[in-house]
Formats: C-alpha cells, sequence, structure tokens
C-alpha cells in the first residue's frame, strides 16, 4: 500500500492489507494506491481518494494595507475548506458585488480558494474594514482587513519661493551685464567697478558719495555716486561729456 503525498512529492509505503488511519486531518486527503505484487507479474493496483472534510479556515496575508486616494487597490484572503465553501467579501455589513468599483477574482484549487478583491478609484468613503467571509455546511469564519488612507505628498512653499527668489537675483545680474555691453558708438565703454562700502577709506556718511584721496582729471567730467547695498555697492563710472 502506497501513500503519495502530491504537496511534498514525497511517497510513504505501508505493507499490508489494512490501512488504519487514526485522527485524520486536512494534511491526510488525497489520492492513495493500493497494490497487490508477486512473484508473477503484473501487479493489480487500485487508486483510493479519501476526503476529509473539515469547517472553513482562512489566513490573510496583509490585515493592515495603505493606499493613497484616486488609486486601486487590491486586497486578499486565502481559505480552505471541504465540502467546498461560498466565499465572499463584506463592506460595511453590505454584501460587495461585482461593479465598476469592485473586481472580484477566486481562484480555486482542490479544498483551497484564493480570494481577491479590488477597488478602484479610492475614495473617502472607501477606507474602513473589508471582511472576507467562507462558509460551508459544517461552518463559517471570516478574516478582516483594515483599508487607510495614505496622504499624497506635497511641494514644499518654501523651496518653490527660494527657487523663485534666485531666478529673480539671476535675472537682475543678467540685466546689469546687458546694459554695460550696450554703450553708444563713440563713447567711452562704462566700467562697473564692485568695493565693500566698509572699507572706503573716505566717505559723506550724509550722502554716502565716495570720495578719492588723490583724484585724478581726465577728459570730460566724471561723477561717481555710491548706493548702499546688503552686501556689495555697484559703482558705475559713466562718462558725460566726451571731448572730441
Amino acid at each position: 500500500l502506497c501513500i503519495v503525498t502530491a504537496e511534498s512529492l514525497a511517497v510513504t509505503v505501508y505493507e499490508g492489507d489494512t490501512l488504519s488511519l487514526q485522527r485524520i486531518s486536512r494534511t491526510e486527503m488525497g489520492a492513495y494506491l493500493c497494490i497487490a505484487t508477486n512473484a508473477v507479474p503484473p501487479s493489480v493496483s487500485k487508486r483510493i481518494i479519501v476526503d476529509v472534510e473539515f469547517s472553513p479556515m482562512i489566513w490573510v496575508p496583509n490585515q493592515l494595507v495603505g493606499a493613497p486616494a484616486g488609486t486601486d487597490v487590491t486586497v486578499d484572503c486565502h481559505t480552505e475548506a471541504h465540502p467546498r465553501a461560498i466565499s465572499y467579501w463584506v463592506y460595511d455589513n453590505v454584501m460587495v458585488l461585482p461593479t465598476k468599483k469592485y473586481a472580484i477574482n477566486t481562484e480555486e484549487n482542490s479544498y483551497r480558494a484564493h480570494m481577491k478583491l479590488t477597488v478602484r478609484n479610492l475614495q473617502t468613503g472607501d477606507f474602513g474594514n473589508y471582511r472576507c467571509i467562507s462558509k460551508n455546511s459544517l461552518g463559517e469564519t471570516e478574516g478582516s482587513i483594515r483599508l487607510y488612507e495614505i496622504p499624497m505628498p506635497s511641494t514644499s512653499p518654501k523651496a518653490t519661493e527660494m527657487k523663485s527668489n534666485a531666478n529673480k537675483e539671476s535675472v537682475r545680474r543678467v540685466n546689469v551685464s546687458r546694459s554695460v555691453a550696450r554703450a553708444e558708438p563713440g563713447t567711452e565703454r562704462p566700467s562697473v567697478v564692485r568695493a565693500q562700502l566698509d572699507r572706503a577709506p573716505d566717505r559723506d556718511a550724509a550722502h554716502h558719495v565716495y570720495r578719492p584721496p588723490h583724484p585724478q582729471h581726465v577728459s570730460g567730467s566724471r561723477r561717481i555716486h555710491c548706493w548702499r547695498q546688503s552686501f556689495l555697492a555697484i559703482i558705475v563710472l559713466v562718462q558725460v561729456d566726451l571731448i572730441v
């Protein structure tokens, strides 16, 4: 007599014309092959199917599932039962039926079943507890899955403001460079000098006018103005008249 276990592909052999199974469980259900043989071939065999009836059992892989609003999510349960059980989903004490909102799929194999429920386009009213229920003539059992909302990431306002200020500073520097490059033909190109106000050797505190200690006389007259900035002052030398 041979006992074949298909799950582990192991074969257990018992000698004798009688096989006694004590306290049989669902793991011992399946096909048993009785073989009679002697020194004279051929051998003869008889295949016997043993069914073990038991109430449903449920395993829930993930009892807590999170997803953002507006997305689709799938929850699942694994069940075992014999005779075959009736399996269904319940949300807010109402049986869930296949609709545009819900997709239900059940994969059955022998006494096992894999239940899947997909909730499309999650909204505020879709979050909560979902129950997978399995029942047959010997009993009923259920599993519970809690579906919660995951907040969507948002853009930081501070980071956006810093980027905007950096863009403005870049545009201001480009405009200064372009104004220097657009000097009129026939005139001396103005120059831009940057200096620290705090390091000026001599200055008028009332008008913020920088006066060099030894002025140099050149053709035309030049006026020097210094505007105070936070860190730097831009001193622009502009030729007013040009003596040809």
